[in-house]
């Protein structure tokens, strides 16, 4: 894919800026072009000169925008005659059938899902190397698809055979989800007395740690804790100490019921831990 030459992307959010950036690094001699979501004829200029959609010659087009806009993109694109060697949208919700209106155009079409965190800052290869990229497409054309990847060292699984929105929401809980856990227990740090400083360093630091441990064992063995021990004395003073804060109380004792099965395979400690969290 060294000859790619021209790489349209439609839409401007966080996916679309980390992206472009990811591309133009990996691909410096092509072209990078981006248009609003809003009107694809109204292009906005990126890297190259502006050009109306029903103009633009690419052999890339990607559909940066939000899941509920994808379909309404694809008829307008429809409309046109593209010359695009591939199609491609970024939602992890949505099966590569959400470009359906592109299916009579001589391209590939794909859903093609990074499952990384994009803020909106530009996006190093570094920073993407070994992300996992989760990829639908209607047509096959695999060594294509892993063709154009292969510089930003990702891991690519092909996902006929997966439920979208299953895997979307193990990416969310992995991801987003981890934003409020971080959040929460935060602001719970700051209320215990600590400052907002010292409270972010202990949960960065928690998180980081934790994170590394199940990478390299299971998540299994990274288990520590009073859940994994059976201490219901100090499990009583933490929810103890939750009764102020139901919506956060209602995590702890939701996630601390899935984590002593875990921990306890379902045996008599596993039960009493599970009855304590359920009042």
């Amino acid at each position: 894919m060294r000859n790619l030459k021209r790489i349209g992307f439609i839409g401007q959010g966080k996916l679309a800026r980390g992206l472009s950036a990811l591309f133009h690094e990996s691909y410096p001699n092509a072209e990078i072009q981006v248009w609003s979501r809003s009107d694809i004829n109204k292009p906005l200029k990126y890297w190259s000169t502006n050009t109306p959609m029903r103009d633009m010659d690419v052999d890339l087009l990607i559909l940066a925008v939000n899941d509920s806009e994808i379909a309404s993109v694809a008829r307008q694109l429809a409309e046109h005659t593209l010359n695009a060697k591939l199609v491609i949208h970024c939602s992890g919700n949505l099966g590569v059938d959400a470009l359906s209106p592109l299916a009579s155009q001589d391209c590939a079409l794909a859903a093609v899902h990074p499952a990384f965190s994009f803020t909106g800052a530009p996006v190093k290869r570094t920073d993407f190397a070994g992300a996992t990229v989760c990829v639908e497409s209607l047509r096959g054309h695999q060594p294509f698809l892993e063709a154009l990847f292969s510089p930003f060292a990702a891991k690519l699984i092909f996902s006929e055979h997966i439920s979208r929105a299953q895997y979307h929401a193990a990416s969310v809980m992995a991801s987003n989800l981890l934003v409020g856990l971080s959040h929460a227990a935060q602001d719970l740090a700051m209320e215990s007395g600590m400052t907002a400083e010292h409270a972010a360093g202990l949960v960065n630091s928690l998180m980081l740690n934790t994170l590394q441990n199940i990478q390299s064992s299971s998540a299994k063995e990274a288990l520590t804790g009073p859940i994994k021990r059976g201490d219901i004395a100090t499990i009583e003073k933490h929810l103890a100490a939750l009764e102020a804060k139901p919506e956060v109380r209602n995590v702890y004792t939701s996630l601390s019921t899935l984590i002593s099965e875990l921990a306890h395979d379902n045996n008599a400690t596993a039960q009493q831990l599970r009855e304590l969290l359920a009042k």
